[in-house]
């Protein structure tokens, strides 16, 4: 069994079996999803805590409890580290075919440019434009509609941010149809692998072949521009990435590299900050106090960056 292996099932556990049956259907494109799960507890404290179950057709084990995820996470002896195989289909990229070689080269070259404090004040100024944009966009969706999505909204907004870092907004048509395959791609990354019309596995993989053809001609059409000179400061994360050069052997990132680190971006990205965002939001607009205090602190870098700006 791929995943974690747990041996010692208690099979005289007596417990009742539940049956989901998840049928995720798209609002405008009838796309079909469906999975079949079922837990039955095999491991029962007072408050249960492990789980055999079916995801995907494949025998499965969910663990709940703190202290026992700890042991699996620390134990790389007894327990790999796995995924899907419709996320390792729909996310694959040359990364994942690389030698340890060429990843560390990869990786040398690229993380300088895009960590750390320099990279962090190139954008952010842009960040936060639309980090205030969208939070005035979702008081006015309440204003009229008397609630939003904030999970929606927050997703979207680490989507829009980590697109326009990596390859600006001059293009707004172009955008939209990243965004609106990107979608398409994140809904298939956990479905089962039925690759027929109809369903989100098929309509993801479909939907990557056209995203990578954008990104790729979006990247060719930058480099031309670079060559010829019409790009004279680096604005966006293609032009620093185009521009890097690995110092051992002088080799420069291809445009096949570029576009899987933004998918790469994108996947790992866009749903873990928006859920940040959402969590944020909501601790924060539950404990006066603590919003007090960060609202204090954030007024003092304000202070501070405007006497630093009037000194310069």
């Amino acid at each position: 069994m791929d995943g974690i292996m747990i041996s010692s099932w208690d099979t005289n556990i007596v417990c009742s079996l539940l049956v989901t049956w998840v049928g995720l259907l798209s609002e405008k494109l009838g796309t079909i999803s469906t999975t079949l799960i079922y837990l039955s507890p095999i491991f029962v404290p007072s408050d249960g805590g492990i789980y055999k179950t079916h995801m995907f057709l494949s025998p499965s084990i969910i663990i709940r409890k703190p202290e026992i995820c700890k042991r699996v996470l620390n134990d790389e002896d007894n327990f790999r580290l796995g995924y899907p195989e419709s996320m390792l289909t729909v996310a694959k990229t040359v990364l994942f075919e690389a030698s340890t070689e060429d990843l560390r080269r990869f990786r040398r070259v690229v993380t300088s440019p895009i960590m750390g404090y320099n990279a962090l004040m190139m954008f952010l100024e842009r960040m936060e434009n639309m980090a205030v944009q969208s939070l005035e966009d979702m008081a006015s969706k309440t204003m009229e509609q008397g609630s939003v999505e904030l999970v929606k909204e927050t997703k979207s907004l680490s989507m829009r941010i980590i697109l326009h870092v990596f390859m600006g907004s001059k293009n707004q048509n172009i955008m939209q149809q990243v965004i609106h395959l990107f979608i398409l791609v994140d809904q298939g990354l956990i479905s089962l692998p039925l690759n027929f019309p109809g369903f989100s596995y098929y309509k993801a993989l479909e939907s990557r072949r056209k995203l990578v053809k954008i990104v790729e001609s979006v990247v060719e059409d930058r480099k031309v521009k670079i060559e010829n000179g019409e790009v004279i400061e680096k604005n966006d994360l293609i032009d620093v990435l185009l521009d890097l050069e690995d110092e051992i052997n002088g080799r420069k990132l291809k445009s096949e590299d570029i576009v899987d680190l933004l998918l790469l971006f994108l996947i790992a990205g866009h749903a873990t900050t928006g859920a940040f965002m959402m969590w944020s939001l909501i601790y924060l607009t539950s404990n006066p106090l603590a919003f007090k205090k960060a609202k204090e602190e954030q007024e003092e870098i304000v202070k501070s960056s405007f006497s630093k700006a009037i000194k310069c």
